[in-house]
């Protein structure tokens, strides 16, 4: 008789619905029911990309899409990664508390790197 060990159901973070507010900002929800605004405008204007520049055309940043649990732009031309948006952590630094950062027993999705 097999005995099953612990529980290892655990569940993917998500991006399951954005919506724009202003400027570069967006509210973004989170399949563990978490709200968030991200400022994106330091990070666009911080880069030196015109790739990513181009963004900073107010329209143009407008034009993101929510599918498959990422947040992305011009069909992956500009994306970043679940955990980074769920803590809030587009310039290499956190401006989420540590207990924000990961949630309890679960995982974001693998997605690929802007």
């Amino acid at each position: 008789m097999k005995s099953s060990g612990p529980s290892s159901q655990r569940w993917v973070i998500a991006v399951t619905k954005a919506k724009y507010l202003r400027d570069y900002k967006l509210r973004l929800w989170f399949s563990d029911g978490r709200r968030q605004v991200i400022d994106f405008g330091p990070f666009l204007r911080q880069s030196l990309n015109p790739l990513i520049r181009k963004y900073l055309d107010v329209e143009v940043f407008k034009q993101f899409t929510v599918a498959h649990g990422d947040l992305f732009w011009n069909d992956y031309d500009l994306c970043f990664a679940v955990a980074d948006l769920y803590a809030n952590r587009l310039l290499g630094h956190a401006d989420a508390s540590p207990a924000q950062k990961r949630p309890a027993g679960g995982r974001f999705r693998n997605v690929r790197a802007a």
